[in-house]
């Protein structure tokens, strides 16, 4: 009797359906997650009192598709969207998350999607006048994080262009300078590579010749 049984359960079909580990079914999450990829998020920026403020736009967000962000604790559905888009205002600059999950009820709540986007840090100083001529600074850059008060700002700068002028005064006196006082400047800093070579020079010239009179006086025995 043990040995029918065990053959039937091989004979009888058993009908089994591609589930997730959230048992959802694998055709719908796939299809859910294909809908959330191709949500576009975009977005603009304002200055307000030396502040950047960022609007985001969402759109492309299908019925069956909600989400979350990591900067607030709101949860936006289809029904908060204008026709599947929606513009969060008023955003901080960093990396932001969005993470889409799914509203059907097949498959409620299950997670598909995370987007993220970085929004730019913006620099209150880049346009201060101490930043005029040297706005490849990285204390003067316009979309760059810049956490320094105005004095420590003041001191960067001062520091950087009286660097610069350094290199520029260099620069001049080397250009001014006559051909045999560049050769004086040149033995000076590369003396000691340049007198070990004069020194081996020397030797193996005092050793030629007494090579060569080694030879001549064998050759007049």
């Amino acid at each position: 009797m043990k040995k029918i049984l065990f053959l039937l359960l091989f004979i009888i079909p058993i009908s089994v359906s591609a589930r997730s580990k959230t048992s959802c079914d694998y055709k719908l999450v796939s299809n859910l997650k294909k809908l959330a990829s191709n949500v576009d998020i975009t977005y603009t920026y304002k200055i307000v009192e030396d502040n950047v403020y960022y609007d985001v736009t969402i759109s492309n967000i299908q019925e069956n598709i909600y989400f979350k962000t990591n900067f607030s604790n709101d949860i936006y559905y289809y029904s908060d969207t204008n026709n599947g888009e929606i513009v969060i205002e008023n955003v901080f600059p960093g990396n932001n998350k969005f993470t889409f999950y799914s509203s059907d009820s097949g498959c409620l709540n299950e997670k598909l999607v995370v987007k993220n986007i970085n929004l730019p840090y913006y620099n209150r100083y880049y346009n201060y006048d101490e930043c005029k001529g040297i706005e490849d600074f990285s204390s003067c850059q316009r979309w760059s994080l810049n956490n320094d008060d105005y004095n420590t700002f003041l001191e960067k700068t001062l520091k950087y262009k009286s660097s610069l002028e350094k290199i520029d005064n260099g620069d001049n006196v080397n250009k001014n300078l006559s051909f045999f006082q560049k050769l004086i400047n040149y033995f000076v800093n590369y003396f000691y590579l340049i007198i070990p070579l004069i020194t081996l020079f020397i030797v193996g010239i005092m050793y030629l010749f007494r090579f060569i009179r080694n030879r001549k006086d064998r050759f007049d025995i």
